[in-house]
């Protein structure tokens, strides 16, 4: 039987090999190492003759034919190429779409990848994909974190050593603002994780409410549940994202915001079960 990855792929090949643009799909993943499953998602690339037409379109193709689009979440773009996370109303967040419209198609993002469709027949003005001026705002990093949600949570049913590496990312995502916090907002960090002697600072800088919360994320003892850490490293670094959106004026999706959030919650009760 088909996981929904599967039926969700098919579906996407279907409907976009009918655009006469469409020069070539490729997908790679589980998927075509042939061990997809209920938490798998969905790596797809199309390669265009017209990036600029398939752009335009492709949101409207995929409502139209497959489902509503519940949230997105772009953060490559540029001429040649535009790449962008799409969760789906009718789909778990687990089938979520990494989706990159490209003109040439240029290296191998994953192995192994396999050409689903092929049309050397396609036609098209061969017109830059439009480009979007992608900053890392407390909303990007935000939606960073959101998104990686279902990419977290699979790995606790699957027993995946990379639940560290995620759950890494997080915690050091949630030191950075907190850093940020303590510093009026105004220090931007483009390093990938807060240094010890930045830490140390930052530690005796804090509420007192602050570090307890932060203890529920690294308990004292040194004995970490790594999945009842997520979701309290998840909630602080949500209270403080606000904050910070709130002083910089601003405005979240709150709606996406409770649904992926109580889809992280409960996924973890259920594995925890």
């Amino acid at each position: 039987m088909e996981s929904k990855a599967q039926q969700l792929c098919n579906k996407l090949i279907e409907v976009f090999s009918k655009e006469q643009e469409v020069w070539k799909i490729e997908i790679w993943g589980k998927i075509v190492e042939g061990i997809s499953d209920s938490f798998s998602d969905v790596d797809i690339r199309i390669i265009s003759k017209d990036p600029y037409l398939t752009q335009r379109k492709v949101h409207r193709i995929i409502e139209k034919e497959i489902s509503l689009i519940r949230q997105t979440f772009p953060f490559i773009s540029n001429e040649n190429k535009f790449t962008e996370m799409i969760m789906l109303m009718d789909y778990s967040p687990y089938q979520k779409i990494d989706m990159s419209i490209e003109r040439d198609g240029f290296g191998v993002p994953f192995s192994p990848i396999i050409t689903a469709f092929h049309n050397d027949s396609a036609e098209g003005l061969d017109r830059d994909c439009k480009v979007y001026d992608i900053k890392k705002t407390v909303g990007y990093d935000l939606m960073n974190v959101l998104f990686g949600i279902p990419r977290t949570t699979k790995n606790f049913f699957r027993k995946d050593f990379d639940i560290y590496r995620r759950w890494e990312s997080l915690t050091d995502a949630l030191l950075i603002i907190l850093n940020e916090k303590y510093m009026s907002w105004q220090l931007v960090n483009e390093e990938e994780r807060v240094r010890a002697h930045v830490a140390k600072v930052l530690y005796k800088r804090m509420t007192k409410e602050d570090i307890l919360k932060l203890k529920k994320v690294f308990p004292s003892d040194g004995m970490v549940d790594i999945s009842e850490s997520y979701i309290n490293a998840l909630n602080l670094y949500l209270e403080i994202a606000h904050q910070k959106a709130k002083a910089q004026n601003i405005i979240f999706d709150e709606e996406f915001i409770k649904y992926i959030v109580n889809f992280a919650k409960k996924e973890v009760r259920r594995f925890k079960q």
